[in-house]
């Protein structure tokens, strides 16, 4: 019983993981700026102050290291930002530390996704702290697809009939390891202690990225060398990748199931 117990929680801190970060992977970047609180309040200022036009202002700002490009780049930057609207969202995604080329001190790197009513940014800038306050070594942005919602959220709906099916088999799946896996438990084979990884774990890997939304644009990828914990799962490499539905097959409970569970139990199975 204290076996079953274990892999029963072994089995739902796999299940949280996989389902939590369908719903907070939004909500971790609320948490970020608590890092760098006042490299994050200078640089979303700094970002509306470009915005507004006061290039002389953001040109003080600059390091001087920088500075004679910066005014021949800053006023394109403001112009180009103006044309997105006015901002709808900044989230911070990244904060580290690095060391910019020809500086002795180490300096903060930010990136923020920005949404904008007619498009998204990735804002990346390095500051270097001053007596005051900062000064700006880099600011430069790129162009996103997708808006931070949209990169964030995973939809259910919308997806064509092949969408669901293979969702089916990503919950199927983990459901059939994790109850043979209970089978091996209670089963008075010999040798559990084989058994057990060979049943938890699935060979390879079959992957649909969940984006996409007909049958025809499915995209797949396939690893045949690799294993997977309980046959199935979801992933999102970074956010700026599409949610992916993974499923591995599962031989070591087809085996398993077929030999020692299925029409002859040796001894209740007890959950």
């Amino acid at each position: 019983m204290k076996k079953n117990i274990l892999v029963i929680i072994v089995f739902m801190v796999w299940l949280a993981i996989n389902i939590t970060q369908l719903f907070t992977l939004g909500l971790i970047t609320r948490f970020l700026p608590l890092i760098a609180p006042q490299e994050d309040l200078f640089a979303q200022q700094y970002i509306s102050l470009l915005k507004t036009g006061d290039i002389a202002q953001a040109e003080a700002y600059l390091d001087s290291g920088i500075a004679s490009n910066g005014r021949k780049t800053l006023p394109a930057m403001r112009d180009y930002l103006n044309s997105l609207g006015d901002t709808v969202s900044m989230h911070l995604l990244r904060v580290s530390y690095i060391k910019p080329e020809k500086s002795q001190s180490q300096a903060r790197q930010l990136s923020y996704y920005a949404d904008f009513p007619k498009g998204s940014l990735l804002i990346e800038m390095v500051l270097l702290k001053n007596e005051n306050s900062f000064v700006v070594n880099t600011f430069q942005f790129h162009l996103l697809n997708e808006s931070f919602e949209q990169a964030t959220h995973f939809s259910f709906w919308g997806k064509s009939w092949f969408h669901y099916v293979f969702l089916f088999i990503a919950v199927l799946l983990p459901i059939f390891t994790f109850y043979t896996l209970i089978g091996c438990l209670n089963s008075p084979v010999r040798r559990k202690w084989l058994w057990i990884p060979f049943i938890a774990a699935g060979l390879g890997r079959f992957s649909l990225i969940w984006n996409d939304l007909s049958w025809h644009d499915a995209v797949f990828q396939t690893k045949l060398m690799g294993l997977q914990v309980f046959s199935g799962g979801i992933l999102k490499e970074s956010i700026f990748q599409p949610w992916i539905l993974c499923v591995s097959l599962p031989l070591g409970a087809i085996v398993f199931y077929f030999r020692h569970v299925n029409g002859k139990p040796k001894q209740p199975v007890h959950f």
